[in-house]
């Protein structure tokens, strides 16, 4: 058993744990209108299955890539420490630039104001 970088690969699986972070936050995108369509709930679902794939694929291609051993136990320690560390300290800048691309699209896509047809008081009046 090769013990001499373990610790380096630990540090790896903790960037792959803020790289998740970050994965989910993109996968997580498109349902920011939380409530708005009614099957809601089976849009998370496939959202979070797809965040798994991505997770997944990335995890395989970067042990592949990096020639890192089989799975280790450690990876998993890894992976959920780096993604604690990314809900503590990148999340928040993340969703402050997440709310403001929000906004800003929500500005840009201005929806036509209805006219309402009532009469105004001065028809009313005569």
């Amino acid at each position: 058993m090769d013990t001499a970088y373990q610790w380096q690969q630990f540090c790896v699986c903790i960037l792959q744990g803020v790289v998740g972070g970050i994965i989910y936050e993109i996968c997580s995108l498109p349902f920011l209108a939380k409530g708005k369509c009614k099957i809601y709930q089976l849009f998370r679902i496939v959202a979070d299955v797809l965040f798994f794939a991505l997770f997944a694929l990335f995890c395989v291609y970067v042990g592949n890539r990096l020639g890192l051993p089989s799975i280790r136990e450690y990876y998993f320690l890894g992976y959920a420490a780096g993604a604690v560390l990314y809900s503590k300290t990148f999340h928040k800048a993340v969703a402050f630039l997440k709310k403001i691309c929000y906004n800003g699209a929500k500005k840009a896509i201005k929806w036509p104001k209805r006219k309402k047809n009532f009469p105004s008081r001065k028809e009313k009046s005569l």
